[in-house]
């Protein structure tokens, strides 16, 4: 019997470049890509809540500042979170459609360049 779906997660530390909005799209836009899936509807990268003092902009909440983003795929979701004063940046890639977390993992490195990471790949729905 095959699965109902595969989560890989990963989290990446010491990331570079966590703030800028138009590389976390492309980033996405790029990972639906090469896993070769289809994107359900628009990519959406959304920077944490500011204030602003005198036009510029102060984070709410410093010590978690960062962006979250989402890709719905026809067969499930892509979501990352970055915390910039962290230099973190966590991924989860779940889909219905099998897909290779190496490929993930790789171009994930490629592109945030971490130094240290955790992941983890689970089988949903063995039972399914």
């Amino acid at each position: 019997m095959k699965p109902f779906g595969y989560s890989y997660l990963l989290d990446c530390y010491e990331a570079k470049d966590l703030d800028n909005m138009e590389k976390m799209y492309r980033f996405l836009e790029s990972l639906v890509n090469k896993l070769d899936m289809k994107l359900a509807g628009n990519i959406s990268v959304i920077h944490g809540p500011v204030a602003f003092e005198d036009g510029l902009p102060i984070e709410l909440y410093g010590d978690k500042a960062g962006l979250t983003a989402f890709a719905p795929l026809i067969t499930s979701a892509i979501v990352c979170h970055t915390v910039f004063p962290r230099n973190f940046l966590t991924l989860d890639v779940y889909s219905c459609k099998e897909y290779d977390p190496k490929l993930v993992f790789d171009f994930t490195k490629e592109t945030y360049i971490f130094e240290k990471y955790e992941e983890n790949f689970i089988i949903r729905g063995k039972n399914y």
